[in-house]
């Protein structure tokens, strides 16, 4: 009867062990996984904003939200880290007529920006889920599993964008060729270029439907290296001068304001060139794991 137990008290701690080894290894089962997203995005720019000096997180307002799509492919190569190739297409939006702040409002520029954002992301699972048995055993520690996880992400990509402005008719024209501040012209800045450097960094929340199906909510702010996510950056340049190289319409898109000094006179601030644009993406996402084919065991 001893030696039952002795041998019985054996296979239980072996079992144990075993059962724990194999949960923290089942990550390696799953470390494929692709995504498809849908939310909103929003901007921190020059235009639009709270009472403040504008570009600043006091600014954001929820109203100039716009919608967001996209997909992913993760590659987990570790129990708490993982590696993302992350595709993005949204629209930014601000406008002048919804801050509180007069001096903005009277210049009267508006923006939607249509960008496509490609980045490679860096996530760390604060809280992972266990990929456990598919039955959970009372009091034998490793099976079932937990379906909730936690991470935080950082990274580094590019992006394209493109702002548009509407007209007197209320037509949306693109705004970058018609060169809004003068750019090519003695003493106004260079041309900027539609290509930013992004670093998206933020948290994400999983839960784990199934093994393979999962749904993720990510909230990420994107760090720029432009300030013209919006086509407004430094000063108003003279408008009969930019009418002269680039037409009647570049005219009109450089100064819209309703007050004095006036509408075409040369000078006065048009943004803030010292803060660079911020965006963010709040994402809704199908996830899906590819299961890894076992290696075999017998080497001939």
């Amino acid at each position: 009867m001893k030696q039952v137990f002795t041998y019985s008290a054996i296979i239980l701690i072996v079992l144990a062990f075993s059962v724990e080894s194999a949960n923290a290894q089942r990550w390696n089962r799953y470390k494929k996984e692709f995504g498809i997203s849908v939310g909103g995005s929003n901007m921190l720019s020059d235009l639009g904003g709270g009472p403040g000096d504008g570009s600043t997180f006091g600014d954001f307002q929820l109203e100039n939200t716009r919608y967001a799509v996209g997909g992913f492919f993760k590659y987990r190569f570790h129990d708490r880290f993982a590696v993302k190739a992350n595709l993005v297409y949204g629209q930014l939006f601000a406008d002048d007529k919804t801050t509180e702040n007069e001096g903005r409002k009277s210049r009267n520029l508006d923006v939607r920006t249509n960008l496509l954002e490609l980045s490679g992301q860096l996530e760390f699972y604060i809280i992972r889920e266990r990929i456990g048995g598919n039955y959970k055993i009372q009091g034998v520690k490793g099976y079932g599993s937990s379906n909730f996880a936690m991470y935080l992400f950082a990274g580094i990509g590019g992006a394209h964008f493109t702002p548009q402005g509407t007209n007197q008719a209320g037509d949306w024209v693109n705004l970058a060729p018609l060169n809004t501040e003068g750019q090519g012209l003695e003493g106004a800045p260079k041309d900027y270029s539609q290509l930013t450097m992004v670093f998206p960094v933020g948290l994400g929340m999983k839960y784990n439907i199934t093994r393979e199906i999962g749904v993720q909510f990510e909230m990420g702010m994107r760090f720029t290296t432009t300030d013209y996510l919006d086509d407004v950056s430094t000063q108003y340049y003279d408008g009969a001068a930019i009418e002269a190289a680039y037409g009647s319409v570049a005219k009109e898109m450089a100064d819209k304001r309703y007050t004095s000094p006036g509408r075409f006179s040369e000078g006065g601030i048009r943004g803030k060139d010292e803060k660079k644009d911020v965006y963010m993406f709040g994402l809704l996402t199908l996830t899906y794991r590819i299961k890894s084919k076992p290696r075999s065991r017998i080497r001939l």
